[in-house]
């Protein structure tokens, strides 16, 4: 009985120990992590910047309206430079003897095209890409010129849209070529009777389409 005694006793004082060493153990844990400093709180993400105004700019939209194609080519620089061949005999002999320069002089005038300040080799009118390929801008009916002067934004009191159209037709019958999809858009509609003016509602209606 002494024994079982004595070994009761020895269970307990281990257990006891061992709890002492647990809790000490535990103790001694947090105390070295209370003496660690706190970990840095992670930096706030930067604000996103406002978005910067719209500020109107005449000079950015002159560049995209001789610069980017709104609307699908319906002409070529090769049309351009043979559409003489379609005129009146008159007309026509006058630009056979022309030089290439006085030719597009010709050319530029019958349709009411100008050149752009500063680009006189380019039309107002028009934008024309790497290919050659022509499309008509909003400067077509809103770019005129007044004497010598050519004037973004002023009406075209010379634009003759509806000869262009049709000496197009001519010239692709002159030469026994298809005439293109766009040529029958564009002449199914009236464009204008007289030189300067457009069918301004038909004309949107063709752009729509």
């Amino acid at each position: 009985m002494h024994a079982t005694a004595r070994a009761l006793g020895s269970r307990l004082a281990l257990l006891a120990l061992g709890l002492l060493l647990g809790v000490a153990w535990v103790h001694g844990s947090g105390a070295s992590h209370a003496a660690e400093p706190p970990a840095p709180a992670p930096a706030p993400a930067p604000a996103p910047a406002p978005p910067a105004p719209f500020v109107p700019s005449a000079e950015r939209g002159y560049r995209w309206l001789t610069t980017k194609a709104y609307v699908p080519s319906s002409i070529r620089q090769a049309d351009v430079d043979q559409l003489w061949q379609a005129w009146p005999a008159t007309l026509k002999a006058q630009a056979e003897q022309a030089t290439p320069e006085r030719r597009r002089e010709l050319t530029w005038a019958r349709y009411g095209i100008t050149p752009r300040p500063g680009e006189p080799d380019k039309p107002l009118q028009y934008v024309v890409d790497e290919q050659g390929r022509w499309s008509m801008s909003c400067l077509a009916c809103h770019g005129g010129q007044v004497g010598e002067q050519v004037l973004p934004g002023l009406p075209n009191a010379h634009l003759a849209l509806q000869d262009l159209m049709d000496d197009l037709a001519a010239l692709r019958k002159v030469q026994g070529r298809p005439s293109l999809l766009g040529d029958a858009l564009w002449r199914s509609v009236p464009l204008g009777e007289t030189h300067g003016t457009t069918n301004a509602v038909m004309f949107s209606v063709a752009l729509l389409t």
